[in-house]
């Protein structure tokens, strides 16, 4: 073992800093993916280059630094060579905050934001119960075309769980770690879209755009589930990661879509 990485070190020495720090990232991608990372070693993250754990070290000074170096190439924030080698770790707390402020932008959906507003009640607050002009409830004002804002909510909500896969999927194994993670992640984040998510379907089904469903929850749950697979978890299937990734969306978006919206 240790006569084959020592042949490899040539080539490794001979690599071009700006390449073997994207190889860097990409094997450690791998690592914290499937073990999180506080089972993570950095001799875990070697073996997967094929090199030996001191190279490493001539790259990135920890593991805190390795992650938040993976964390800078998987949202774009750090494409060029450092000035100095070995890259240095921040504080946990900048690392944090780059994951939850990209995470925060990227799976924005503002066409949902627009749909809730709209429906809202008096003073912004949702009401599907009191009568409103026309006899329509309150909470479930009229739009032009259900179909065409559903579309658009889904849509949103795919493509930037496309983009961010990645950086989804390190963060979900982080999850089952790391309790504040977890707080951020699901508390904070995911169920409160989701419980947006079966509001809208709900007021959707008050107004007459959505057909009935037994649970506007867990309608919203079947989206939310439905979307989070085909956008990136069927890239870890391998059938499934063979499909047209553009058909593989239009696919979801059309059925979704499809099984909501009432007839007109």
């Amino acid at each position: 073992m240790n006569e084959s990485v020592s042949n490899r070190l040539p080539a490794v020495v001979r690599s071009k800093p700006a390449d073997r720090l994207e190889q860097l990232a990409q094997a450690a991608l791998g690592v914290f993916t499937q073990k999180g990372y506080r089972q993570a070693r950095m001799s875990d993250v070697a073996r997967a280059m094929g090199v030996s754990q001191g190279l490493l070290y001539t790259y990135v000074e920890s593991k805190e630094a390795l992650f938040h170096h993976v964390i800078e190439r998987i949202v774009g924030a750090d494409e060029a060579v450092p000035a100095e080698l070995p890259v240095r770790a921040p504080p946990a707390e900048e690392t944090a905050a780059l994951v939850e402020s990209t995470l925060r932008r990227g799976l924005a959906v503002p066409a949902l934001d627009a749909a809730l507003e709209r429906t809202a009640g008096p003073g912004g607050r949702p009401n599907g119960t009191t009568a409103g002009p026309g006899g329509r409830p309150n909470g479930t004002a009229p739009v032009d075309d259900p179909r065409f804002e559903l579309e658009a909510i889904i849509r949103q909500h795919y493509q930037g769980l496309a983009r961010w896969r990645h950086l989804l999927a390190v963060v979900e194994r982080l999850a089952l770690d790391i309790p504040e993670v977890r707080e951020r992640f699901y508390a904070q984040g995911r169920r409160p879209f989701v419980a947006r998510l079966a509001a809208y379907i709900e007021r959707g089904i008050a107004g007459g755009a959505f057909r009935p469903v037994p649970d506007p929850a867990v309608a919203a749950r079947l989206v939310v589930e439905t979307v989070a697979w085909f956008a990136y978890h069927r890239h870890d299937d391998l059938d499934s990661a063979t499909i047209d990734d553009s058909v593989a969306e239009q696919t979801v978006v059309d059925l979704l879509t499809r099984a909501l919206v009432a007839d007109a």
